[in-house]
C-alpha cells in the first residue's frame, strides 16, 4: 500500500512583473504532519521568448514526525496555459524548468525538486521562466502548481491511519489509526503494530472483551477477515492445504502496506520466550498490548473465549490441516497448533 499526500494545489495567476507564492500543508501516511513554506518566486519582466530565473526560496519543513519525502512539482496545463518543450516554443507557450535554463522542464510530468526530505530540515530550489514569443502582450496567464510530498516512509513509533474499506479482505468500512512499536522481542528490531488488525482502540486490559478492542478474525491463509456475526458469511469449517500462509493471502500486506506481514512461528516463539511470557497478564503488560481477543469457532464463526484467552495466527503451517499461532490466557503463554479453519486474531510486524 503506498499511500501519497499531495499538498495543496494553488492556482495562481502569472503575469509578467508579479510574482509566485506558495504555502502548502500536507498530511503524508496521516502520522506526518508536514508544512512547507517557501518566499516569493519574482518571475520578473518579461518580453518576449524572455528568460529569467526565479530567486532560489527556502523551504523550511516542520511538524514532520520523522519519515522521509520526495516533493515534486507538477504543472498542469490546459487552456490558457498549455507548457511547450524549449526547442518547439510556438505563440502562447510558457516553458517553466527546474532550477535554471539547462534544468528539467516541467510539463504535466512530477519533476523531483527535493528527495528525501529531512525532519524539519530546510531546502533551497528555484524555477526558470521562459515567456512566449509573444511575450508580456499576451497579459496574465494562469497555472495549477501542484507540490507532491510522496514516498513517504514510516518510522516506527509513528501511528498511521487506514481507511478500510468492506470487501474481500475487510469485513467493515472504517478508519483506524495503528500505534506502532520497535522491539526486539523475536531476536531482531521488528516493527509491530500495537493492536490487532482491525481494533478500532487499543484494549484497555488483558481481558478487555469489547469488538471495538478485538479486531477482526481470519482462517488460515484465507485474505477475508471476519467480524463478530460472523460478518461475512463462514468460510467453511475445514481447510486442507499444504502451504504455509501465503503472500498474495497476507492481509496485513494487504490492508496496512507491503512490508508488513504476519509473524512466523519461529517469530512468536522467540517473542514468548523473550519476553517471559507466562499468562495474558504479561502478553498484555509488553510492548505488543496482546490481550484475550478470543476466537472464531470453525464449524461456525460463533465468538468463542473473548475475554479469556487470546489466539494470534502466526504464517507457518504444520501440516495440511493445522496452523501454528500464540495462545495465551490466565495461566498459560506458548505456541501450539490447531485446526486452520478457526478464526484467530491477526497481529503484524515490518522487518
Amino acid at each position: 500500500m503506498k499511500k501519497l499526500a499531495y499538498l495543496k494545489m494553488v492556482a495562481v495567476p502569472i503575469y509578467m512583473t508579479s510574482a509566485l507564492c506558495l504555502l502548502f500543508l500536507s498530511h503524508a501516511y496521516a502520522a506526518a504532519e508536514i508544512t512547507l513554506t517557501g518566499g516569493g518566486w519574482d518571475l520578473g519582466a518579461k518580453g518576449a521568448s524572455s528568460e529569467s530565473a526565479s530567486a532560489a526560496n527556502t523551504w523550511t519543513i516542520t511538524n514532520d514526525s520523522g519519515g522521509q519525502e520526495d516533493v515534486l512539482i507538477k504543472v498542469t496545463g490546459g487552456s490558457p496555459w498549455v507548457a511547450s518543450t524549449d526547442g518547439t516554443q510556438i505563440a502562447d507557450k510558457f516553458v517553466l524548468r527546474k532550477d535554471n535554463s539547462s534544468g528539467q522542464i516541467i510539463t504535466g510530468t512530477d519533476a523531483n525538486l527535493v528527495t528525501s526530505l529531512a525532519k524539519n530540515g530546510t531546502h533551497s530550489f528555484g524555477l526558470y521562466f521562459k515567456a512566449p514569443p509573444t511575450g508580456s502582450s499576451e497579459g496574465a496567464k494562469t497555472l495549477a502548481v501542484t507540490l507532491t510530498a510522496k514516498n513517504w516512509q514510516l518510522q516506527c513509533g509513528d501511528p498511521f491511519t487506514i481507511n478500510h474499506v468492506a470487501g474481500v479482505i475487510s469485513p467493515s468500512t472504517v478508519n483506524i489509526t495503528y500505534g506502532t512499536v520497535l522491539t526486539n522481542l523475536t531476536g531482531a528490531d521488528k516493527c509491530w503494530i500495537t493492536r490487532n488488525l482491525g481494533a478500532t482502540q487499543q484494549a484497555t486490559s488483558a481481558t478487555d472483551a469489547t469488538d471495538a478492542s478485538a479486531g477482526w478474525y481470519w482462517q488460515f491463509n484465507r485474505k477475508q477477515g471476519y467480524a463478530v456475526g460472523p460478518s461475512p458469511a463462514w468460510g467453511g469449517s475445514t481447510i486442507n492445504e499444504s502451504f504455509n500462509w501465503q503472500a498474495a493471502n497476507d492481509p496485513c500486506t494487504l490492508l496496512i502496506g507491503a512490508g508488513w506481514r504476519i509473524p512466523t512461528y519461529t517469530e512468536w516463539l522467540n517473542a514468548d520466550a523473550n519476553g517471559a511470557w507466562g499468562n495474558y497478564g504479561n502478553t498484555y503488560a509488553s510492548v505488543l498490548k496482546l490481550h484475550a481477543a478470543g476466537y472464531l469457532l470453525n464449524a461456525s464463526g460463533a465468538l468463542s473465549s473473548r475475554g479469556s484467552s487470546g489466539y494470534c495466527w502466526s504464517s507457518t503451517q504444520l501440516s495440511s490441516t493445522n496452523g501454528y499461532y500464540l495462545f495465551f490466557s490466565s495461566g498459560n503463554s506458548y505456541v501450539n497448533n490447531n485446526n486452520k479453519a478457526y478464526g484467530f486474531s491477526v497481529r503484524c510486524i515490518r522487518d
